[in-house]
């Protein structure tokens, strides 16, 4: 698992240090998705990791560009996980903008699952979501999402799940800010919450760290991550 993050990382970093792009907002850290589309022909990949008690995860890795105005395509890869061998399972997707002011982003994202890669995810969840931004103030934003999801082929699982998250934050400086997310899901009932923050290294490249509590809410896990955009 480590050969292949560390693989990933220095193929993310050589292509960025090379063919650099104006970073779009990205869709981490925080459990929500931002309303921005990433611009036609622009690349941006983003990717984490989180160290828990008892799971460690290498991941999500997600590939986002835009292919025609206010629609991007984006692909999630899934992630490496400690308990298995093999992959989670992969996404597709495509988001559209549907408004775009100084103070306020709207999308719409809809993804399914594409369980390819590993059996133990045979089955396809849809999931269509409604995304926004909005800024508060020069320092303060909030991000909201507010989604309907469905399985096929899980019978076990339950249909019609709706999931809410809202993360606020505040820019401490130009490069760094602070943010606090939330999500809750119908399906396991729980709030989840995530916490940290976000530092600009350049235009292309933005790091991020958090923790983030277990659904038990008696431990919790430690993360980072990196947005880049070539």
């Amino acid at each position: 698992m480590k050969s292949i993050y560390i693989l990933f990382l220095s193929v993310l970093f050589f292509s960025t240090t090379l063919f650099a792009q104006e970073l779009t907002a990205p869709d981490r850290p925080g459990f929500g998705f931002s309303s921005s589309i990433v611009n036609n022909g622009v690349y941006q990949a983003e990717t984490g990791f989180l160290l828990g008690e008892n799971l460690q995860v290498a991941g999500p890795f997600n590939f986002r560009t835009g292919i025609a105005k206010n629609l991007e395509l984006r692909a999630g890869l899934g992630s490496i996980q400690s308990e298995s061998p093999a992959v989670t399972v992969q996404s597709f997707g495509l988001k559209y903008l549907l408004a775009s002011t100084d103070n306020l982003g709207l999308a719409v994202l809809g993804r399914m699952n594409l369980p390819f890669l590993n059996s133990n995810y045979g089955y396809y969840r849809t999931r269509f979501s409604l995304l926004g931004d909005f800024k508060i103030s020069d320092a303060i934003s909030i991000n909201s999402n507010l989604g309907y999801g469905d399985f096929v082929g899980k019978p076990d699982y339950k249909n019609g799940s709706v999931n809410f998250s809202i993360t606020p934050s505040y820019a401490l400086t130009k490069k760094m800010a602070v943010y606090l997310s939330s999500e809750y899901d119908n399906i396991d009932e729980k709030i989840d919450i995530l916490g940290g923050l976000t530092y600009l290294i350049s235009s292309s490249i933005q790091v991020d760290a958090g923790i983030q509590t277990d659904h038990d809410y008696e431990s919790y896990s430690i993360g980072a991550g990196i947005s880049a955009s070539f």
